[in-house]
């Protein structure tokens, strides 16, 4: 079968966050069984990456299959690519079935409008952007009015729209009020990039980080809706406990907002207990989350939680948000602390300082939370589903 995926960001755009190692993963194992081509933009790469991108021509993918590059123009979050829409137009009847990557940017729009117009099916990953807040929280009024004039009509005529869980489904479905055919898969987590972990020290070692202080741990992108305002405020309710704590904070900074979480920091007088570090190679992060007592992500929204799984991995304790997509899933398997979230930040404060003074209910989350990770979220766990929803969405019909 011959399988297009359409993105605005592919890897190495790392800058983006997890969708794009969600996006490599899925490319590898859907390489291995059908002829898959990938068309995406720069979006997202350093500039050391994008001075080697070769466009308007098909190169070999390092997530398989063959990638090809098209210019965009001006606003990022928008990705206007005309020269997309003219290859798709010419290309797409070509596919048996296309696979769009995102909802709100020009590439996957126009990529569902030529399917519609050539009846080639397509499915929609959303990535997390189509949750209330995900659409609130950042160009609100452009969200909306896209959705009115064709988002809402791509939608509805996907083959599938894959969500990651049960209660993204509901969720999405009460937001949105109209009816669109759900696909629930997990993300991808390749749990062999996680076999062989560095060993405890180093990266306290380079920041300075004494052995004594307990750090909390946020992985990930530096925006609005990761909360991680929230993480600071607990850190400052732990500090007046009297506790050594620092918050380690890995990732880029997303459109400014490292400054609000500093502001915040500042006005609560622990400037000095936020590390950031910038974003980390894989590597490094690994040794960032290994030398971390907890992990944390008091999101706003999360429509999975990429970062989570991979902390798992690294034997560490999660504590999250209830709008984190897996807080469902680690409670009832007992694996992970979900926590609402609060102006003051105290049912959070209270999760974590019960998690710090008890070493051995740590360790045994590390453990058991490792082996849920793999057990349901590793390649051989998801390559069903994905063969599942290959076979469900090339048997239907385009509208």
């Amino acid at each position: 079968m011959r399988i297009l995926q359409v993105s605005p960001a592919y890897f190495p755009a790392i800058s983006i966050g997890g969708p794009i190692f969600t996006m490599l993963s899925l490319a590898k194992l859907l390489s291995k069984s059908h002829a898959l081509d990938t068309l995406t933009t720069q979006l997202g790469l350093y500039e050391s990456d994008r001075s080697k991108v070769i466009y308007d021509k098909f190169q070999p993918s390092s997530g398989g299959g063959h990638l090809l590059y098209k210019r965009y123009f001006g606003y990022p979050n928008l990705t206007f690519s005309p020269s997309t829409l003219v290859w798709l137009q010419k290309e797409v009847k070509n596919y048996d079935l296309a696979i769009l990557h995102g909802v709100w940017n020009f590439p996957v729009m126009v990529a569902a409008h030529v399917c519609q117009q050539q009846r080639v099916p397509y499915v929609v990953f959303p990535h997390g952007t189509l949750g209330r807040q995900a659409i609130e929280m950042r160009s609100a009024d452009a969200k909306h009015f896209l959705l009115n004039l064709c988002v809402q009509r791509n939608l509805e005529r996907a083959a599938r729209v894959v969500l990651s869980t049960q209660g993204e489904v509901k969720k999405i479905s009460d937001h949105l009020g109209f009816k669109f055919t759900p696909f629930v898969m997990p993300n991808i987590v390749e749990a062999s990039d996680f076999a062989s972990l560095p060993a405890r020290g180093s990266f306290r070692a380079r920041y300075g980080i004494a052995a004594t202080t307990q750090v909390l741990v946020h992985y990930g992108r530096i925006a609005r809706v990761k909360g991680i305002e929230f993480a600071v405020k607990a850190v400052a309710a732990l500090r007046r406990q009297g506790r050594d704590v620092v918050l380690l904070i890995v990732g880029g900074d997303d459109e400014g907002h490292k400054a609000k979480v500093q502001a915040v920091a500042s006005d609560l007088g622990v400037g000095d207990a936020l590390i950031f570090t910038g974003l980390l190679g894989r590597q490094e992060g690994l040794k960032a989350l290994i030398d971390a007592d907890v992990f944390v992500l008091p999101s706003y929204s999360e429509n999975f939680g990429m970062a989570v799984v991979e902390a798992m991995l690294c034997h560490l304790p999660v504590v999250v948000s209830e709008n984190v997509g897996l807080a469902e899933d680690l409670v009832r398997a007992d694996v992970g602390v979900k926590v609402p979230l609060e102006s003051d930040a105290s049912s959070l404060t209270k999760a974590l300082a019960a998690l710090l003074d008890d070493k051995a209910r740590r360790e045994w989350l590390g453990q058991r939370g490792r082996q849920f990770a793999i057990e349901n979220y590793d390649v051989p766990a998801v390559q069903a589903r994905i063969a599942q929803l290959v076979s469900d969405a090339a048997g239907s019909v385009c509208s």
